[in-house]
Formats: structure tokens, sequence, C-alpha cells
């Protein structure tokens, strides 16, 4: 699949992929009864892994994130959304943010302390818009793309009149192969009742995604 694809399940399932999770375990038990070098060994060793695991926080370079339906807007021709990203760093950074489905792209700076808020489209009065709101289909070019010279931390907003949805965005290299997602019954401002749902965004090339239902999708489409 091309690069920086949304792929939109509808489904209430759960979503097993490979995740990235960093995770050690050691005990000295017995160290007393280890010769000296030894019990050196394990605490370099331990010194090491917790170092590598300090990286992996939602501090990065390179972030892909997408934004999924958001059912309490306007019944008419929308005037109020919200869709931004609210971006701030420890050290001076530039970047750019793009949505290629969209021709989207504008270019930001942070100051250490502060936050620079990128409006996205954001669908009112008719415009384009970021919101996904197609399901079970592949959407080229429709992840938000985030790119910076130095590390940013990046959160996002999906806000409706009578409805807020918010993220803290990931970076790329914390990223996995694995998840698991918890699906639940919604409703809109009308009171209908929705399906649950869950987003996809591939972020190199050629990614293939494996989906295990179970439990039968809102098209009947049956569990694994």
């Amino acid at each position: 699949m091309s690069r920086a694809f949304v792929y939109v399940e509808d489904r209430s399932s759960t979503l097993e992929m490979n995740a990235l999770a960093l995770a050690y375990r050691h005990s000295l038990g017995c160290a007393f009864r280890l010769a000296a070098s030894i019990v050196a060994f394990i605490m370099l060793f331990s010194v090491s892994l917790r170092a590598q695991s300090a990286n992996y926080d939602n501090f990065g370079t390179e972030f892909y994130v997408a934004f999924g339906p958001n059912e309490g807007g306007e019944s008419n021709s929308a005037t109020l959304n919200v869709m931004d990203l609210y971006i701030t760093s420890h050290v001076l950074a530039h970047g750019t943010v793009s949505v290629p489905a969209l021709n989207f792209s504008q270019t930001f700076t942070t100051n250490p302390g502060q936050i620079t808020t990128i409006v996205l489209p954001n669908g009112n009065n008719r415009t384009k818009t970021v919101e996904v709101t197609q399901d079970q289909q592949v959407l080229p070019g429709m992840a938000v793309h985030i790119t910076s010279d130095s590390e940013i931390a990046v959160f996002g907003m999906n806000h409706k009149e009578y409805s807020s949805d918010a993220f803290m965005a990931l970076p790329t290299r914390v990223l996995g192969t694995e998840y698991r997602t918890m699906n639940y019954l919604s409703s809109d401002n009308s009171g209908d009742v929705l399906p649950g749902m869950f987003l996809v965004v591939g972020v190199a090339d050629s990614t293939n995604v494996t989906i295990t239902l179970h439990a039968a999708s809102s098209n009947l489409t049956a569990p694994n």
C-alpha cells in the first residue's frame, strides 16, 4: 500500500497486529553468591536497558496521525468544528505538517515552553476536512504527517458543538506491529446508536495489515 494511507474499520472487535512493548526483567536473587565480575556485568546490563527504555516517550521528529469521526456536530452546515494540532518542544524546532490528499501543507516553528497551534482543514462551511468518515476503506494520503528538525510533542483535538475528542501522538520510532483495540457502541447527537471504530495508519510502503475479529462487524462480517 502507498505511504501514509489510512485504513478505517468500523468493527467492534479486537485488532491484533504486533505492539511495540519494551520490557525487561532480571533479578539479582542470590547475587551475593555470584562472583564480583558477574554481579558487575548484570548491573551494567540493567543500566543499559534502562537507558534504552528511557528513549520510548512521546517526543520525536516524525509523526503520522488521523482524525476519526466525531458525531457531535451541528445538524446543518458546520461552522464550529475545530481540528487542530498542538505542538511543543524542549528546544527551538522547525517543521512541516502536511495532508497530501487535501493538498494541505504548513510550516511551523516551536519555542521551548510554548504551544504552537496548527489549524487543519476542518469542514466548516462545507470545506475540506481531515476527519475520516468513510468506513472499511483505504484512503491514500489522508494521514496527517508531521516532521521536525528537533524533537517535538504533538497533541490533537477534534471538537464539535456537542463533543470533543483529543489524543497524544506517538512518534514513528516507538510504533510497532501488534495492537489490540477495544471498540464500543457510541451515539450521535440525535441518539442513534453507532458502531465502534478504529483507524490504521501505515507509515511505510508495502505495509500489510491482518485484522483478527473477535465479534461480528457492523456489516455482519463474521469474527475470525
